[in-house]
């Protein structure tokens, strides 16, 4: 797949997700995703989505450190998984794994999901940032590059 397709994969991936995650609660009609399948891996509580174009596969983050590229189109995190998806020996995989990486319900965007010099848990950066804007957050490392 080549750089160009491959970006707007994932700018559309990204879009869809929002779409369908999307917890405003205004009356307007939301389009239905009619793209092309997406395969999604799942680490934590199931969404209440009903879409027969995204298929989900629960997976644990000690399969998704096993996990082969070209496996999933990206994977979610959910909001009960958020602490463990943001210690060290989870922070690491990331940046190999070369798909996106979504975190549904963090109230700290993605900062406890990138390796920094001084890290902090998860739930200490939920306490300062306290994002209550954003419902998802991505991170994708092409090539496995920062």
């Amino acid at each position: 797949m080549n750089s160009a397709k491959l970006s707007f994969g994932v700018f559309l991936l990204f879009m869809v997700l929002i779409a369908v995650f999307s917890n405003d609660q205004t009356t307007e009609r939301q389009e239905a995703y009619d793209g092309e399948e997406l395969q999604l891996a799942l680490i934590g509580d199931s969404p209440e989505i009903r879409n027969d174009r995204v298929e989900f596969e629960k997976i644990s983050l000690e399969e998704l450190r096993k996990l082969e590229y070209g496996t999933f189109d990206g994977v979610l995190i959910m909001e009960d998984q958020l602490s463990e998806a943001a210690r060290q020996e989870n922070r690491d995989i990331y940046k190999e794994l070369q798909i996106p990486l979504f975190f549904v319900g963090s109230q700290a965007n993605v900062m406890p999901f990138i390796d920094m010099e001084s890290q902090i848990s998860y739930e200490e950066y939920a306490q300062r940032v306290n994002d209550k804007q954003t419902f998802i957050s991505g991170l994708w490392y092409p090539s496995g590059k920062e």
